[in-house]
């Protein structure tokens, strides 16, 4: 039975940090190639976590996404973010300094150059690594990681 309640949990766990992740994506796309597109990004996700679910992250990361979702390999295509309990709010990793981060010290992708045109997609994606923490003490804390990602469309034709 407490392996039923853990299974119950985990599934409440991973709903939650979809939808955030879903949510940071269509608020970064939407900002568009504006400078807080990210902080606009961070704000959408950790309105739809709980106090508790944010105390879980070990990083976000806004990415430069493939047609699968999945991230392009090359430099400056990413950002990642961890949680400050201090601040209350997403920091960038390497500087803890809030947002946008500082490109001579971590790898940045740039909002502005986020731009799609009808001959070449652009794919905005966000992920979340969190740890997922049990209540029975049934199973050990288990990382998990959710992404998700969508299409930025085009602005000029």
């Amino acid at each position: 039975m407490l392996g039923t309640i853990e299974i119950g949990l985990l599934y409440k766990s991973h709903s939650a940090y979809h939808e955030a992740v879903l949510e940071a994506a269509r608020a970064a796309v939407d900002a568009g190639v504006s400078v807080d597109a990210d902080v606009q990004a961070l704000a959408a996700f950790q309105h739809v976590l709980s106090v508790e679910d944010v105390g879980q992250i070990a990083t976000v990361t806004i990415f430069d996404a493939t047609n699968t979702g999945q991230a392009v390999a090359s430099a400056n295509t990413q950002t990642t973010y961890v949680y400050s309990p201090t601040a209350k709010l997403f920091v960038c990793q390497v500087t803890l300094a809030v947002p946008p981060c500082d490109p001579a010290a971590q790898s940045v992708w740039d909002a502005a150059s986020r731009t799609s045109t009808v001959s070449s997609h652009l794919y905005l994606g966000v992920s979340v690594s969190f740890t997922h923490k049990t209540l029975t003490g049934v199973f050990s804390p288990i990382t998990l990681k959710e992404y998700a990602s969508l299409l930025i469309e085009p602005t000029s034709y």
